[in-house]
């Protein structure tokens, strides 16, 4: 096993099939690197989107600061960003409930006297366990996204055009900013306040403890050294998705699925939250391999994967993540067609720090015990292909559902 299979392991779920394998991310065995490189380009994506400028300019160029006096920044697109899409990743260090009400931040500058108020920080809510303990991402200060406007609570929501979401990622929990509306050139990024009440922590205005203040000059991803050995391990090593999503029969007369495994919430799920990654093994369409064509038009598990944004000078096939051997809880997602029900959930492709993947979101608000169901679509059950037992055998619909992995 490689090194970057490893990685990808994660413990086994309750009623996880024995014969297919669980992986927590995406695999690209047998993939050439001269093709992944067109699905990862991991950048510095805020130096490329973003410039930090003063805001008396308000995105002019001219007046200059006065002597002795620290100007407030702003963070404005260097170009359109539109709406749907991911800005960055947040990262920091990562701190716990109890760690945040301990530290304090000083806002004393340069010819402004220290208020003893509570403040606003920057850290970004990033999990809640199921005990009630929570943790934070707190960017470091050279950040620019640490000088991003974010909204107070009573200010109009409709003038932000960023969005704080969180998903699991590769086999753990991460924080993402999504584009919530088009965003134009030098247009000033501001950060909604989330729908979660603790998003953001306010905590005493003191000054911050200089030895838990670490201040790396490039941090590409969280960073957890502040946290005891047990919470570390939680965001270090990969998880299963067990803990919100449940692997379990469907019990229900009239079901196209009955009898067949289904995935159900665990906890409830707001609309258009993100649940997780579909991963499983990357396969390119190329017609002069028979085995990955046999397999493209033999699986059930199929999600697309191709570049959209592949200049007309690369010669790429179509490519797709294959789950049918090897994937995630999301593999069991049933077709929302003959329940009676209408889809909750869609998968959709997303760059997400310089990656590619293709992501899982609530259409709707989703309750515990909810079946999580999709809309496969005509084009699944035209290209899909089932095994007959019996030549000129035809199977009716209900016996050809994606679901059947038990």
């Amino acid at each position: 096993m490689t090194s970057e299979e490893a990685n990808s392991t994660a413990p086994l779920p309750p009623r996880w099939p024995s014969e297919v394998e669980y992986l927590s991310k995406l695999r690209w065995k047998g993939i050439p690197q001269e093709v992944k490189v067109h699905y990862e380009d991991e950048v510095d994506v805020l130096s490329i989107y973003v410039d930090l400028i003063p805001r008396s300019n308000d995105g002019m160029e001219g007046e200059e600061k006065k002597e002795g006096e620290e100007e407030e920044q702003c963070v404005v697109s260097r170009q359109v960003l539109q709406c749907g899409a991911w800005l960055c990743e947040i990262v920091g260090n990562v701190i716990s409930d109890e760690q945040a009400t301990k530290q304090r931040k000083s806002t004393t500058r340069k010819g402004i006297k220290k208020e003893e108020e509570e403040v606003e920080i920057t850290a970004c809510f990033l999990y809640k366990t199921d005990e009630g303990k929570r943790f934070f991402i707190q960017p470091l200060s050279n950040n620019p996204m640490t000088k991003m406007r974010r909204l107070k609570r009573g200010e109009d929501r409709s003038i932000a055009n960023l969005k704080t979401r969180r998903i699991w990622m590769e086999g753990r929990i991460k924080a993402y900013l999504e584009i919530s509306k088009e965003i134009k050139e030098r247009e000033e990024l501001i950060m909604d306040y989330d729908s979660d009440d603790d998003s953001f922590l306010k905590i005493d205005d003191l000054p911050l403890n200089e030895e838990q203040d670490v201040q790396e000059d490039e941090l590409t991803q969280c960073s957890y050294h502040l946290l005891n050995e047990e919470d570390a391990r939680f965001f270090t090593e990969n998880q299963n998705l067990s803990s919100c999503y449940q692997i379990k029969k469907v019990v229900l007369e009239g079901h196209p699925c009955n009898g067949q495994n289904g995935l159900f919430a665990v906890r409830g799920i707001k609309q258009y939250h993100y649940l997780g990654e579909y991963t499983g093994d990357v396969v390119i369409h190329d017609p002069d391999n028979a085995i990955g064509k046999e397999r493209i038009y033999s699986s059930r598990y199929l999600m697309d994967f191709s570049n959209p944004y592949t200049g007309e000078d690369i010669v790429l096939k179509e490519s797709w993540v294959d789950a049918d051997i090897a994937g995630n809880e999301l593999r069991f997602i049933n077709d929302a067609s003959g329940t009676s029900k209408e889809s909750n959930v869609h998968f959709k492709r997303a760059w997400l720090s310089g990656k590619m993947h293709v992501i899982c979101q609530a259409l709707q608000e989703i309750h515990p015990g909810d079946e999580l169901l999709v809309e496969y679509g005509e084009r699944y059950w035209e290209n899909v292909q089932f095994p007959q037992e019996n030549e000129g055998e035809q199977y009716d619909e209900e016996a050809m559902e994606e679901s059947d992995q038990s």
